[in-house]
């Protein structure tokens, strides 16, 4: 079974915002059920020319209702949030790339494909 992440925060006067994880090397921190994060860069579908800057959206984190939850919430309805997040994973993580040309190649057997989303494929 895989270690989940932990959180560790740090409100903005640097004073620590304890979550209630009591095990070992990760005392006080916060344990992290699901994160989410996405970042965005525009491209242009027809030719894949970018068009914009990158977009970060909100980070979601998805945690047990614990000792940090009353401080989040107070944070969260006075827009006082300005704090500093340390988060420690060991998880496999999944991400999305776009490219302009590919090979999938396959060394036993020796088999190989090439593809360009640009081009118009050959016979």
């Amino acid at each position: 079974m895989p270690i989940p992440p932990y959180m560790w925060l740090k409100d903005d006067g640097g004073a620590d915002i304890k979550g209630s994880v009591d095990v070992e090397d990760r005392e006080g921190s916060i344990e992290i059920i699901g994160l989410s994060h996405e970042i965005n860069l525009p491209v242009d579908s027809a030719n894949g020319k970018i068009t914009g800057t990158r977009q970060h959206s909100s980070m979601m984190i998805e945690k047990e209702v614990d000792s940090s939850t009353p401080y989040l919430y107070k944070a969260a309805l006075y827009l006082t949030l300005n704090c500093r997040a340390t988060i420690k994973m060991n998880h496999v993580e999944s991400i999305s790339i776009q490219y302009e040309k590919i090979t999938w190649r396959i060394v036993d057997g020796n088999i190989q494909h090439t593809d360009a989303w640009n081009e118009r494929p050959t016979a």
